[in-house]
């Protein structure tokens, strides 16, 4: 059971680190649109739920390999917020007004 726990956490971290990077490495604001201000919008919050999850681990979680993984999992995150957060302020947009979120899975 721990096992594929670690194995999910582990796909969804790199799934959600992959939608998040940028092919060639610029910065640049130009050829934005709402499309990319609403996912910015929206991911922040997400990744800052991400770095939530990942800090409970270290007074919940038994495994030295989940604590590690929830480790790397707040250092990944913690860039991407700020980068996320950088496009929202060049693109002069707003930031996401909270920073809980709730999520449905179902």
């Amino acid at each position: 059971m721990r096992k594929t726990l670690t194995a999910a956490i582990v796909a969804a971290s790199l799934l959600t680190l992959a939608a998040c990077g940028n092919e060639d490495g610029s910065d640049s604001a130009a050829g934005q649109n709402d499309a990319d201000v609403a996912f910015a919008q929206q991911m922040i919050p997400h990744h800052q739920q991400a770095v939530e999850m990942a800090q409970l681990a270290e007074t919940r979680a038994e495994s030295p390999e989940v604590k590690d993984l929830a480790a790397d999992i707040e250092a990944a995150q913690d860039p991407e917020i700020e980068t996320m957060t950088g496009w929202l302020d060049s693109w002069g947009a707003r930031r996401w007004r909270t920073r809980r979120t709730r999520h449905v899975v179902g």
